[in-house]
């Protein structure tokens, strides 16, 4: 990675994961636009047996605001994950405030059918306390989880 006077000008970087037979776990890729900043992260992770596709994840960093240090200082990082079988398993957007901690996490889950919503959940990092380097450190997040009908599953706050 790099130290605080070398910054990444476009490229990719590739990361393989094995489990301890051996067998690949998961394989990643996350590729840099020409000011440093990421654009896309792909991640594949694998059954078992190191060869058939579990998940794949595709992190998208378009609406993202950097500083030019490479921090992301607002806007919205958009995440999509599907099956094996190319049906969407969940969908997810968190947002950033001007300082660069998370604001809200919205995030839909999809039934096997890769159509029909499952349920949806919304985190509240408002009252959230953060530190220089974006560590909640106080405060708390709150989060409601709603069925596809739209009644509630769950509201929790975590201190």
């Amino acid at each position: 990675f790099p130290s605080h006077d070398k910054h990444f000008v476009g490229g990719s970087i590739d990361t393989v994961v094995r489990r301890g037979d051996g067998k690949k776990k998961s394989e990643s890729e996350v590729t840099f636009s020409a000011a440093g900043n990421p654009s896309k992260s792909e991640s594949t992770s694998y059954t078992k047996n190191g060869v058939s596709v579990k998940e794949v994840s595709v992190t998208n960093f378009a609406n993202a605001v950097f500083d030019d240090e490479n921090n992301i200082v607002g806007g919205s990082i958009d995440t999509v994950v599907k099956r094996a079988d190319g049906s969407k398993k969940n969908e997810s957007e968190v947002t950033f405030s001007a300082a660069g901690n998370p604001a809200k996490s919205e995030s839909t889950s999809y039934m096997k059918n890769g159509v029909s919503v499952k349920e949806t959940s919304v985190t509240d990092f408002g009252n959230a306390q953060f530190d220089d380097e974006n560590n909640i450190v106080g405060g708390s997040i709150d989060t409601v989880v709603k069925r596809a009908d739209g009644s509630k599953k769950s509201e929790s706050e975590i201190s």
